[in-house]
């Protein structure tokens, strides 16, 4: 009997040893990548951040994107967190292509503002009759959205391939303060190239 409770307890200390060493590294991983990630200008010490997983994606592929609030005044802030297509103003610019009009066809366009695709304008409305929820924030305290199930390659027209810029804004309040404070995240920028047959 006290074999088998050897072996098990041997078993349960070298698994227990595994599980500590791979939430070291998803520790100093994640810290890692905290350290590398761009904010946008901070507002009255409050500062906003996007990122994706990764920079170059195949056109049609999801396109997810978290984004980071943080508060380094020494007041609570109010956001919304109703829904991400109501609580943020998300600008996506395509760099280098697109055409004005038919007399400059051959004239590239440096900045093009993408639409919202068919899917994206449906999601907008109905977000914009979900009931309104807000949160406070406490100093030095951090909100995360991962934007719920929506990729930016579907609720925006990213299928030509090229050069994608994304920003997002949101509108904040301090408790006890009637001012509204518009706060702009980091330029995030990605690539979206054809599929290879």
């Amino acid at each position: 009997m006290s074999f088998i409770y050897n072996i098990i307890k041997s078993y349960l200390f070298v698994a227990l040893y595994f599980t500590l060493i791979s939430f070291s590294y998803a520790e100093v991983k994640r810290s890692a990548a905290e350290k590398n990630m761009e904010w946008g200008a901070p507002t009255q010490d409050v500062s906003a951040s996007i990122a994706t997983t990764k920079v170059t994606y195949v056109v049609g592929e999801p396109i997810p994107i978290v984004y980071r609030l943080k508060n380094d005044s020494n007041n609570n802030i109010w956001i919304s967190v109703s829904d991400p297509l109501s609580d943020f103003d998300i600008n996506v610019t395509g760099i280098g292509f697109g055409v004005v009009s038919r007399k400059d066809f051959n004239r590239k366009v440096n900045r093009v503002d993408i639409p919202l695709t068919l899917y994206g304008k449906q999601r907008k409305s109905l977000s914009l009759e979900a009931s309104a929820r807000a949160a406070m924030l406490s100093p030095g305290k951090q909100f995360k959205s991962h934007f719920g199930a929506y990729s930016m390659s579907r609720l925006y027209d990213m299928s030509i391939a090229g050069e994608y810029e994304i920003k997002i804004s949101q509108k904040l309040t301090f408790h006890g303060s009637q001012e509204i404070i518009n706060l702009d995240s980091n330029t995030l920028k990605i690539k979206v190239v054809n599929r290879v047959e």
